[in-house]
């Protein structure tokens, strides 16, 4: 399409040709669309239990979406400090010490989900609300609040748990990660 219009300036007349595309969608071929949905909805997923199939693996892995969640523990203050290293050999022994403790997060996560699910049991919110799933972050919330003491018994100071002040959710988080509640007494506090 041609139109004209005054020159910038004050200037004369000048003939400005314009082009216009119109695109028209047909009927998508659904062939293709699946073919590009299967395309980019495939990912590639790797499991230590061979017992399962692969529909049942990438159903537990669904599941789990505190997996993909708990990597904003690297980033937080109970992840490990940034370090600046000048020799490119030990960045991969760094990164195994960085993800040592979100594997070791997610496996007890897993354990407790295991037998949360075995037994039909969960933990309640501080309101009361039961979990859907328990975290490991729930777990830690409430046994970090367990007292653990200092006793000083003939030239020796042992730690110990008053097993009588527990309440009922911090026994069934203990009981969840299979851990003895005397266990907690061995962990250093700060």
């Amino acid at each position: 399409m041609e139109r004209r219009h005054r020159r910038q300036g004050g200037g004369g007349l000048e003939t400005v040709t314009e082009w216009y595309w119109e695109i028209t969608r047909g009927v998508a071929n659904q062939e293709i669309v699946e073919q590009e949905t299967m395309l980019q909805s495939l990912f590639v997923l790797i499991a230590n239990a061979p017992e399962h199939s692969a529909k049942d693996t990438l159903v537990a892995y669904k599941r789990q979406t505190a997996v993909e969640q708990d990597h904003h523990i690297l980033k937080s203050p109970l992840g490990v400090a940034p370090l600046f290293l000048k020799e490119p050999a030990k960045i991969t022994p760094y990164v195994y010490l960085v993800y040592m403790p979100v594997l070791i997060w997610q496996v007890m996560q897993a354990i407790a989900r295991r037998n949360a699910e075995r037994w039909g049991v969960s933990l309640p919110y501080p309101n009361g609300q039961l979990q859907p799933a328990v975290t490991t972050q729930r777990i830690k919330e409430i046994l970090t609040k367990i007292q653990v003491s200092r006793v000083r018994h003939k030239q020796q100071v042992r730690r110990v748990v008053g097993t009588d002040d527990v309440t009922w959710v911090e026994r069934l988080a203990c009981l969840l990660l299979e851990v003895k509640i005397h266990a907690l007494a061995w962990l250093p506090s700060g």
